[in-house]
């Protein structure tokens, strides 16, 4: 099946805002589907109940939609549980940590509902 990447114009994966519209939310246009996100695999803590938390639980595999070799993770960047890279739109806070098992490490925290950092502190 074709996957959109350009339409009037526009490169989609290059676009973060099209007509007020986040160009991540958008998953298809008329049942075409827009493939255009790196889907990375990454090994992280999760928690719903806070940082300190997620930093010292178990890893398990999470995905980004994000090259690491390029810039670490940071706030505006995506974390999913899923290897589609789309949000499940859970309700409330996500707290991931790449510190797994209580060693030093980054705290993410994510909008559950757009599986987007909204910030990041230490572990």
């Amino acid at each position: 099946m074709p996957d959109i990447d350009k339409i009037n114009g526009l490169t989609l994966c290059d676009e973060t805002n099209v007509n007020g519209i986040i160009i991540t939310d958008i998953t298809n246009i008329d049942s075409i589907t827009k493939d255009c996100d790196i889907c990375t695999l990454i090994q992280l803590s999760e928690s719903t109940t806070g940082c300190e938390n997620a930093c010292g639980e178990r890893c398990s595999d999470h995905w980004i939609s994000k090259d690491l070799t390029i810039a670490p993770l940071g706030v505006g960047d995506y974390i999913y549980r899923n290897d589609v890279c789309v949000c499940e739109n859970v309700f409330g806070y996500i707290y991931y940590a790449d510190a797994c098992g209580a060693r030093g490490g980054t705290c993410y925290i994510i909008n559950s509902t757009t599986c987007q950092i909204e910030s990041t502190s230490e572990c």
